[in-house]
Formats: C-alpha cells, sequence, structure tokens
C-alpha cells in the first residue's frame, strides 16, 4: 500500500507497478528477518531431511 501511494501522479498511471530491483529489495529485507530459529524450526517440521541433520544443514 505505502508503494502504491508513493507512485500516485506517476506517468504511467499504475499505482501497484513493482520494479525487479524494488522487488528484490522487499525480497532481501524479508529474508533478513527470519531468524536462524525459524529456518531451523521448518527443516525440523519437513520430511525432507532427517532431525539429526538438521544441525548439520545450518551449520
Amino acid at each position: 500500500m505505502k508503494h502504491a501511494l508513493e507512485r500516485i501522479g506517476e506517468f504511467d498511471g499504475n499505482p501497484n507497478k513493482v520494479y525487479m530491483l524494488t522487488a528484490l529489495e522487499w525480497c532481501e529485507a524479508a529474508w533478513n528477518k527470519v531468524s536462524a530459529t525459524t529456518i531451523r524450526n521448518c527443516w525440523l517440521h519437513s520430511t525432507l531431511i532427517s532431525k539429526g541433520s538438521v544441525s548439520f544443514v545450518l551449520n
């Protein structure tokens, strides 16, 4: 929403348009907010690897 409001009045008339660089910056900012604990818990809840391998994957 903030992005759309900032773009109101730009020449292309589409406030919802997002440039690739902006989208990548948003992805990076979101990824940097994910803690190691969250990633560990996701691996523990998945069935992709055994629970004993989780510490190996995270190190």
